[in-house]
């Protein structure tokens, strides 16, 4: 399985990340991380780069940049929520993390885990998240 590196904005809290998404459908390998300022993809310099983002890119096409949540307020999921939430899914379980933001996270793995079900895939939790 293939695991995306945290991306800069998230982990400086930017009020703007949004999480991750598939920019094709179906196709696992295709997640990108994308935010309100880049909707189809945040780009690598500033995900993962130096560039902090304090001013719009050229042709970004808005004028967002990056913005520090208030402290102590998470406006994204963190790993181990978003792994609560495949374990889940996959185990047929009721949520145990809920709202807006789990709830746009367990619509966006639903066409990944059917895939997978599709497919006979193994779907492999490690014990440890299965707690």
């Amino acid at each position: 399985m293939t695991q995306l590196q945290e991306p800069r904005c998230f982990t400086r809290n930017c009020v703007h990340f949004v999480g991750v998404k598939n920019r094709i459908e179906g196709d696992d390998l295709s997640h990108v991380n994308f935010c309100n300022a880049f909707p189809d993809g945040i780009p690598d310099d500033i995900a993962y780069g130096d560039n902090l983002h304090t001013e719009p890119l050229k042709n970004q096409g808005n004028e967002i940049v990056f913005k520090k949540a208030e402290e102590g307020k998470v406006m994204t999921l963190d790993t181990e929520q978003m792994q609560r939430i495949i374990v889940d899914d996959v185990l047929k379980r009721k949520p145990t993390i809920t709202g807006k933001k789990a709830d746009e996270f367990r619509k966006d793995i639903q066409s990944d885990i059917k895939l997978a079900r599709k497919n006979n895939w193994v779907i492999d939790i490690p014990p440890e998240w299965e707690v």
